[in-house]
This record gives structure tokens, C-alpha cells and sequence, in this order.
């Protein structure tokens, strides 16, 4: 279930702006809306127009929904969703995110030499972002870079420089880089964007979980700056290999 809740937070981030994704654990919800006796987890979509039926008085009466009939697995689900959206979203956020290219960057990590330069050596801790460069729109891309940019001057703005310093931002080609990603965290290759925190002198590391957004991930790193997220220890390796 914590892969399919990962799963649903990549998704409310690449269907960002063209639908609306929201979870529940309450399997009456899911049987009103399926009408069916339904196995969590499970994927349901309301298309346009469902819940407006004035004459209704009921929630089984109101909703048409659409069962999703297979896992909940990222490129299979959103192939299927893809059919009830236009798929224009990424162009609208990346409007409102021009004015952030100009500033910081985020610098990728090309190597465990590079790893070491950039997280391992610098201390604190290392806010690591996965992402499948082969496996991704470069619009995609663009936007998560470019919030990211944002979460680090926000970041200034809620610790102060120095402490905002202590979080090292960065990003590896998670597909180029599977195996040592499910050596040292036991994450599966995926086919969507992560992000996590590692502390390499520690040996810990600490996964972020929900829907991707800007206020998001920024109170989430507070909260690793301040030790209110509770790491869990790493499988192997010594830092950087």
C-alpha cells in the first residue's frame, strides 16, 4: 500500500491542473462509487459531470464512477487516465514558473565522485531527487526542477541561509543509477520522480511521501532541518560507494 500511496503522489503531480486526485481509506466511499464490493487499494474516476445530477439523492445515484481494472503500477495507470484529460497541464505550470530559471540550480549527480563532492563532503543532509530522465516529458522535468529551485529559496526564508545550506539539494538519473538506489534505499526502478533525504555520515535516510507541491516539500525539508522527520537506517554501502 505505501508504493501504491507513492504512486498516486506522482500521479496528482504529473495530472496537476487537469484533475483532481484525492485518497480515502473508507471502503463504503469506494463501494458507493464502484457499486461493487471493492479490493483496497484501488483507483476510481468520476469523469465530468458526475455528482450533478439534481433529482439524486444518494451517493450511489449521483456518481458514475470508472474502475481502474489493473494494479496500481504509474505508467499503466497513467496511460489510463490519460484517456478522461487533455493533456496540457505542464505548459500552464511552467508559465507560472519562468520567472525562477534565472536563480539557483539544482546540480546533477554524475557519479559516486560527484556524490561525494556534492552531498557526502559537505555534511548534513542530502535531499536526493530520482528521476528517470528516459522515462519522463522534459516539460516534466523542467517543472520539477524549476519548484525545486523555489523549495530551496523558501527554504532560506523559513531556516535562514545557514541551516538552508545544510540541505543539499541534487538530482541522479535514477534509471542509470537503479542499482545503487536499490542497494542503499530498497527502492524499486520507477518510472516517475522522487524525492528523499539522506544523511550519509548518519547512515539514515527518510522518504517524502505525499503529492508533490512547492509548500509541500519545502515544510517537509523544515521539518528534516529540525529533526521532526524520523529517518530509517540505510541497507549498505558507505556513502558515495
Amino acid at each position: 500500500r505505501e508504493r501504491a500511496q507513492q504512486t498516486v503522489a506522482a500521479l496528482a503531480l504529473t495530472f496537476l491542473g487537469r484533475m483532481r486526485i484525492a485518497t480515502t481509506r473508507d471502503r463504503a466511499v469506494a463501494r458507493a462509487l464502484s457499486r461493487q464490493p471493492t479490493q483496497l487499494p484501488a483507483l476510481l474516476v468520476l469523469p465530468p459531470g458526475s455528482g450533478s445530477g439534481e433529482s439524486s439523492s444518494s451517493l450511489e445515484e449521483q456518481n458514475r464512477a470508472v474502475v481502474y481494472p489493473g494494479k496500481v503500477l504509474y505508467r499503466h495507470v497513467k496511460a489510463w487516465l490519460s484517456r478522461f484529460v487533455p493533456d496540457h497541464g505542464f505548459a500552464t505550470r511552467l508559465a507560472v514558473l519562468d520567472g525562477v530559471r534565472a536563480g539557483s540550480y539544482i546540480p546533477q549527480v554524475e557519479g559516486h565522485g560527484c556524490l561525494r563532492t556534492l552531498c557526502v563532503d559537505r555534511g548534513g543532509a542530502c535531499v536526493l531527487t530520482l528521476v528517470p530522465r528516459a522515462a519522463i516529458p522534459e516539460a516534466e522535468f523542467r517543472y520539477r526542477m524549476d519548484a525545486l529551485r523555489i523549495v530551496k529559496r523558501d527554504l532560506a526564508d523559513r531556516l535562514g541561509v545557514v541551516a538552508a545550506n545544510a540541505l543539499n539539494l541534487v538530482w541522479l538519473d535514477s534509471g542509470a543509477y537503479a542499482g545503487w538506489v536499490r542497494a542503499m534505499f530498497g527502492l524499486p526502478d520507477e518510472e516517475y520522480i522522487r524525492t528523499l533525504a539522506w544523511w550519509p555520515r548518519k547512515r539514515l535516510w527518510a522518504p517524502y511521501v505525499q503529492a508533490f507541491g512547492v509548500d509541500g516539500v519545502a515544510g517537509w525539508l523544515e521539518g528534516v532541518s529540525r529533526g521532526a522527520v524520523a529517518p530509517e537506517p540505510v541497507l549498505c554501502c558507505e556513502g558515495g560507494g
